[in-house]
């Protein structure tokens, strides 16, 4: 009698339906999206015209015979990054010579975009409002470009932006007061750590609600259209290097005694101005100064005595003051 081999099936656990359905839809909604952000590209890409740059932005046929990767996938094209979900987070196309608007740009197409510097090009045009639409944006930056019109008062629904950069642009207007955050605000720019908008025609006075973007680093409103006084919360930003108002014209009045007490502060530019009164007398004795501009104003009285405390003070220019000598 031989032995026979008995083949048992052992059966699989099912699969709920609707776990099925689930993964389903996820993979579907993961494709769709990317598929959004591919054809975002591709039209904004088809509206700047011929721009050698953009080259590989494109979706070949899958039949196909290039051997270039770069034209199939979207994650590979020039200046995009994505995430492991093949999402677009980054867009840097810094120094390209693209000649064009942003009115083209679909942002709502893109929710994961972390990065958006578009530096140093030929953008002309206004900034569309629907930039706020990039609620997870950290970076932006659009400068030395040929932008006009104003900032959409959008901006303040970046709350997680800690770097805007609009210099060199023909940029006009003030700064809107939704874009300064308030304790019972969800909106605002609170996360603001680098606040650059040099050589541009903003202006207005500046608010006491820029004390509450607690986490600035660097002001540089130089060669602007601001006026008035400098605002008293300015010397309660406690991790502020770097305050550059020149150039403005229009800053009057004093400079707040709480700016001598800023311990990290190491660039003061405040030239070219009216400002007047003394200089706040504890300058330079908790700061680590090593530039400090503020020739052309109408200060008076004597330098602080503490200017050089620290030692490291290198650039310092008081010229067209009234300062006196200390008695």
């Amino acid at each position: 009698m031989t032995n026979q081999i008995k083949h048992s099936i052992i059966p699989l656990p099912l699969v709920p339906k609707s776990v099925v359905l689930l993964l389903f839809l996820t993979i579907l909604c993961k494709t769709s999206a990317i598929n959004i952000e591919t054809e975002a590209l591709l039209k904004w890409k088809a509206s700047l015209g011929k721009q050698s740059i953009l080259d590989t932005w494109e979706i070949l046929p899958s039949n196909s015979s290039s051997s270039s990767s770069k034209a199939s996938n979207p994650c590979q094209w020039t200046g995009i990054t994505c995430n492991s979900a093949s999402s677009v987070t980054h867009i840097n196309l810094i120094n390209t010579a693209l000649n064009g608007t942003l009115q083209t740009f679909s942002f709502s197409s893109f929710p994961n975009l972390l990065c958006l510097n578009l530096n140093s090009n030929n953008f002309n045009g206004s900034i569309p409002p629907s930039l706020g639409l990039l609620n997870k944006l950290e970076f932006l930056d659009l400068s030395t470009n040929s932008l006009t019109g104003t900032l959409p008062s959008s901006l303040a629904n970046l709350t997680h932006l800690y770097h805007l950069d609009v210099s060199n642009n023909y940029i006009t207007g003030g700064l809107h007061p939704s874009f300064f955050p308030t304790e019972n605000s969800k909106f605002g720019l609170r996360s603001m750590e680098k606040f650059i908008m040099q050589s541009t025609m903003i202006g207005g006075e500046l608010t006491e609600e820029i004390g509450n973007m607690k986490s600035l680093s660097i002001i540089a409103f130089d060669d602007c259209k601001f006026y008035g006084l400098i605002p008293k919360a300015i010397g309660n930003l406690r991790n502020l290097t770097v305050l550059r108002l020149n150039g403005n014209g229009n800053f009057s009045g004093e400079i707040p005694e709480g700016i001598g007490k800023l311990t990290k502060l190491f660039d003061l530019r405040l030239f070219g101005n009216k400002l007047s009164g003394p200089l706040p007398q504890d300058l330079g004795i908790s700061s680590p100064l090593v530039d400090v501009h503020i020739f052309e104003n109408n200060f008076t009285g004597p330098l602080p005595p503490g200017l050089c405390t620290h030692g490291q003070l290198v650039n310092f220019a008081a010229f067209t003051n009234s300062f006196t000598e200390r008695t």
